[in-house]
């Protein structure tokens, strides 16, 4: 899948576009690396911010087998939406999916023990009138180079 140069684009890279492939089926209507900027209007919602993956670097979090190397990596999925009954129902559905097709966003790419941490719930207001639900999803998986 990945070289040690392109860890971080590859990973993250197959996320989105796994998780844009299930916009259907979550109801995530954008898809992102970052929060819109709001000078450019109200952005719709749902949306899913897919952060860089965080690829492990000291020695002790990695290692060797035979000609491979892997890395421990992590990588945080960031739901906001204005319901939130709605951003319990789209990460469940979010994360049925990742589970369901696993074989093929994790294991095809030689990621690997993935784990998936529901990182609860919160709500905050946007510019004093706009309530947002916010929902942090953190994936932990190996990444075999």
């Amino acid at each position: 899948m990945a070289s040690l140069a392109t860890l971080r684009a590859d990973v993250w890279n197959t996320l989105f576009t796994s998780i844009t492939a299930a916009s259907t089926t979550t109801s995530i209507v954008q898809h992102t690396n970052a929060f819109p900027d709001l000078k450019d209007g109200n952005p719709s919602f749902p949306i899913l911010i897919i952060d860089n993956p965080r690829p492990a670097r000291t020695l002790d979090n990695n290692s060797t087998s035979g000609n491979n190397v892997s890395r421990d990596t992590e990588i945080e999925l960031t739901l906001y939406c204005k319901k939130g009954k709605q951003v319990d129902t789209i990460s469940d559905a979010l994360l049925n999916y990742l589970e369901t097709n696993k074989d093929t966003i994790f294991t095809a790419n030689n990621l690997f023990q993935v784990e998936m941490i529901d990182g609860g719930h919160t709500t905050f207001y946007l510019e004093d009138t706009n309530k947002l639900h916010e929902k942090v999803i953190l994936l932990r998986f190996v990444c075999l180079l």
